[in-house]
């Protein structure tokens, strides 16, 4: 499945500076003879840009590009519509969604999709592909130990207790912090499941661990009651009651896990007049453990040529070009200039624009116009090999196109 989005990103390169005379125009309110008269008198380079009476109106300007004609011996003139005078970016896919289906190493996968670009009182446009080549999410399962973890005591609001193993939660007068490294997960990968893993010191009869979501402000080495960050008294999840000696898993909500940055949690106790204790990180055997299972949207990429390569199946390869082939299969279009190369000059981009090969560049330029340019139509022809060693799995692509003009 290749899937597109659409995005029009005009971009001012330069200042348009107009300079000349000043026009001048003189009228009179009203002339007349002993025969004629008229209301008003013009002279200078224009006229009255509208006129109107009840069902009618008129437009007269000075200079202004119009067709149509009218002719004497003599003399030609032409007349019509004013010519639009509004710089413009027109960019149109018309492609949404790709499913090429099930791959096999011994055929080729191929697909096309389409688009137009416009561009009025311009000096050209550029269009440039952006996307990661095909790929399937890898899911995996990592296990971290705390960056830092500690307790504060009410009772000792300026102490710190940065070292301890181990560490205490209750209802009211201490609490536990624990911080997470969790920046080895990529940014955007899908949580799948999440659990906090502590080793209780002592066994209480009723009651269990809350687990708080808490901010990432504290240092292990100087944070004090005093000091701590607000204690957000929103609860993930509670455990059940603990056991001296038994490893204890607290599901967590997916939601309360930040892929790519420092995951920190609070620990109090649910019930009161109960202390509880865990192993802290400073016990080499049983730290806490916040263990994770994610999804890496980009776990496998499609291998994509950065030179222009013939299709080769058995070869894991992902490519595009911009004109029509004959290899693999006949399919494919050259650029069609709308309504033909005497007003529209956009061509496919160097790299792009060779029957029978393919490339792929993540941010390359595929299409462009150095100048003005009516409407061309593009075809993207698109091109899927698999080797026998490529791994199984449903690929997709989001494929977008940036089409910048400069005015």
């Amino acid at each position: 499945m290749v899937s597109w989005k659409r995005i029009i990103k005009p971009l001012i390169l330069g200042v348009l500076t107009l300079t000349g005379s000043p026009a001048v125009a003189y009228a009179t309110g009203q002339s007349s003879s002993p025969n004629y008269s008229v209301d008003q008198v013009y002279f200078g380079t224009g006229g009255e840009l509208n006129a109107c009476s009840t069902s009618y109106c008129s437009k007269q300007s000075a200079g202004d590009l119009t067709v149509g004609g009218s002719n004497s011996p003599n003399y030609q003139i032409h007349a019509g519509s004013n010519t639009d005078r509004q710089p413009y970016l027109e960019f149109v896919v018309n492609t949404a969604n790709i499913d090429v289906g099930v791959l096999t190493s011994s055929t080729t996968g191929r697909a096309n999709a389409t688009f137009s670009v416009k561009s009025y009182l311009s000096s050209g446009y550029v269009v440039q592909s952006i996307g990661t080549p095909p790929n399937m999410g890898k899911q995996s399962t990592a296990t971290f130990n705390p960056t830092a973890d500690t307790y504060v005591l009410s009772t000792s609001a300026t102490t710190n207790f940065g070292s301890a193993n181990p560490i205490f939660d209750s209802n009211t007068s201490y609490r536990s912090l624990l911080r997470f490294d969790l920046s080895s997960i990529p940014a955007g990968s899908s949580i799948n499941s999440a659990a906090l893993v502590v080793q209780p010191t002592t066994t209480i009869a009723s009651g269990g661990m809350d687990v708080h979501p808490e901010l990432d402000s504290w240092a292990e080495n100087t944070v004090t009651w005093n000091t701590q960050p607000t204690w957000n008294a929103s609860v993930l999840a509670t455990s059940t009651s603990p056991v001296a000696g038994t490893s204890l898993t607290i599901p967590l909500p997916t939601s309360a896990i930040t892929p790519g940055a420092n995951n920190d949690f609070g620990l109090g106790y649910s019930v009161a007049s109960f202390i509880s204790r865990i192993a802290s990180r400073e016990d080499a055997t049983n730290p806490p453990q916040l263990v994770v299972t994610y999804t890496d949207p980009q776990g496998t990429v499609m291998t994509a040529p950065s030179t222009p390569t013939a299709s080769s199946s058995g070869t894991e390869q992902f490519g595009i070009n911009l004109v029509a082939n004959t290899s693999p299969a006949t399919f494919g279009s050259n650029p069609a200039q709308i309504p033909n190369s005497t007003f529209s000059f956009g061509q496919a981009a160097s790299g792009y624009n060779t029957p029978n090969l393919y490339k792929y560049v993540n941010g390359d330029t595929v299409a462009s116009s150095s100048s003005s340019s009516g409407e061309t139509d593009y075809t993207i022809s698109y091109i899927f090999n698999i080797s026998s060693t490529t791994p199984g799995g449903t690929y997709t692509m989001n494929h977008v196109l940036v089409a910048t003009s400069t005015f």
